[in-house]
This record gives C-alpha cells, sequence and structure tokens, in this order.
C-alpha cells in the first residue's frame, strides 16, 4: 500500500458453468476519475464467483464504478451495464485485510486482493472481493 487511499489489486471475471458469456469490454473507474483498470475481454465460465483470467495488480486507489458490455449466447443478446460500487465498504474491508493479514510461510498477505466481476446470461451482474481463502460478495 503506497498512500491511505491506494491498494493492490486485480481482476478476474467469472460466469456460470453450462451458459457461455463473453465480456466484449468493461472497466473499473478509479474513485473520480475517467479512467480505470481493464476487465479481461474474452468468454467466461467456470462457476460462478470462482475467477479466472486475472489482470495484473496495479497498486491505485480503489473503484467506484464499474462499466460492462457482456453477450450471452443463451440468448443471443448483449448487455451493457454501468453500476455505481459501495466504496466506502470496499475501502473498509480492503483495510480489514491489511490488518488482519493471512500467514502464508514466513509472509504475511493482505486479506483481499481480487475483484471478481461475474456476468450470466438476464443481464445479471456480481462482483466479489476476494484472496486469501476469503471471499465476499459486495455487489
Amino acid at each position: 500500500m503506497t498512500s491511505k487511499n491506494e491498494f493492490e489489486w486485480s481482476v478476474s471475471k467469472s460466469g456460470p458453468s453450462k451458459y457461455p458469456v463473453e465480456i466484449l469490454s468493461g472497466t473499473l473507474y478509479y474513485k473520480g476519475l475517467e479512467q480505470g483498470h481493464g476487465i479481461s475481454t474474452g468468454a467466461v465460465g467456470g462457476g460462478w464467483g470462482t475467477g479466472h483470467s486475472s489482470t495484473t495488480p496495479v497498486t491505485k486507489i480503489l473503484p467506484d464504478r464499474l462499466d460492462i458490455l457482456f453477450y450471452s449466447y443463451l440468448e443471443n443478446q448483449s448487455y451493457r451495464g454501468q453500476f455505481e460500487l459501495p466504496y466506502d465498504k470496499l475501502v473498509e474491508l480492503f483495510q480489514w485485510g491489511i490488518d488482519n493479514p493471512k500467514k502464508r510461510g514466513n509472509t504475511y498477505l493482505p486479506m483481499f486482493s481480487d475483484f471478481i466481476i461475474g456476468v450470466a446470461p438476464g443481464g445479471t451482474v456480481g462482483i466479489w472481493l476476494a484472496g486469501q481463502d476469503e471471499q465476499r460478495e459486495v455487489f
């Protein structure tokens, strides 16, 4: 962590098994800025809430909104959503994760380090924070 408002985090994607969806574009926007961290595009699967295709970690202010466009092959339909995220809750969880790190060998790791962005047929979007043996739904 470089400042009180910056944390190290990455983004992975998730989707339900057997219901193919594809992320066409997506960005988690840094709080108060018009720039953000992109979400990996392409096919999504592997299970609802189980992240894969993680991006390179960044040390930045946490996001306060999500813009996402995805396609459901089951429905032959695209969905686009722009969502406000619970920024204060995210900061609280990340800070709690730093104050209560998980010990791995001789290293202490923050509890949360990954946003999992889930998309599903019907336009469903979910977001989890994940890390060291811990995962919480935040949106």
